[in-house]
């Protein structure tokens, strides 16, 4: 299955990463939460991440499910700018429940096992208003990322601190020896 996950906590790189591999030809699908935060989607609705969460979690995953849903059957590589996932561990790491029906949407997703996942690394990661968290507490939602990822039974491939054309040189490499 040619879409691929790449994850991490705010401001590990992700986004950077994805505009890098887009200029390889690849496509890169835009970060669901982040969009809904900019455009202030969210805020006209009357739903916060910082207040309510759970709420937030759903119009988010929703979204997401949306965005997969739509990706073509075809064989171009795609890359997700975070996965459904990732709502899972944003709801356990503030120890909200995970609605059954994630579960299920989730099993209806077609992702390729192999995820890859950018470390927090401190020399990169800036606050800026849709990214409000200290440094620590990246840390602390990477530790839960990662869990819930592999509770899920995906592969982790955890990216190396270096360069965007490193990291995305990196991830080619992966795609060889997964042989696509």
């Amino acid at each position: 299955m040619p879409t691929y996950i790449i994850t991490g906590a705010p401001g590990t790189g992700k986004t950077s990463l994805i505009n890098e591999l887009n200029t390889r030809g690849y496509i890169g699908l835009e970060e669901v939460p982040r969009k809904l935060l900019k455009d202030k989607v969210a805020e006209k609705m009357g739903i916060s991440p910082f207040k309510n969460l759970k709420e937030f979690a759903n119009l988010v995953f929703d979204k997401m499910f949306e965005q997969v849903r739509s990706i073509p059957d075809n064989d171009k590589i795609y890359f997700l700018d975070r996965g459904l996932p990732d709502v899972f561990a944003y709801l356990q790491n503030s120890n909200i429940p995970i609605p059954n029906k994630y579960y299920t949407q989730l099993k209806m997703c077609k992702f390729n096992k192999l995820v890859f996942v950018c470390t927090p690394w401190e020399n990169i990661y800036i606050n800026d208003p849709e990214r409000p968290y200290p440094f620590d507490e990246t840390v602390e939602l990477h530790k839960q990322l990662v869990l819930i990822y592999e509770k899920l039974n995906f592969n982790i491939v955890e990216l190396p601190k270096g360069s965007l054309p490193q990291r995305a040189d990196f991830i080619e490499l992966k795609l060889k020896e997964n042989n696509l």
